[in-house]
């Protein structure tokens, strides 16, 4: 199953492999609570969350640098 994202003006459906190389886990239950739809999702809290993950991934990353 895919997972619809967004960059800019542009949308793109990716697979569990891309999310990965995000840092982030396919599987979290979030991604089923916003239907996979990152430009409109079910749940906006969902996508908070998800969000933030990646935010910290890329605070530890900037840290380690």
């Amino acid at each position: 199953m895919g997972h619809l994202l967004a960059h800019r003006h542009h949308f793109f459906i990716t697979d569990r492999h891309f999310i990965e190389t995000l840092g982030l886990n396919p599987d979290d239950p979030d991604w089923q609570l916003i239907g996979r739809d990152w430009v409109k999702p079910r749940r906006s809290d969902a996508r908070e969350r998800l969000y933030g993950k990646i935010i910290r991934l890329r605070m530890m990353g900037a840290a380690a640098a």
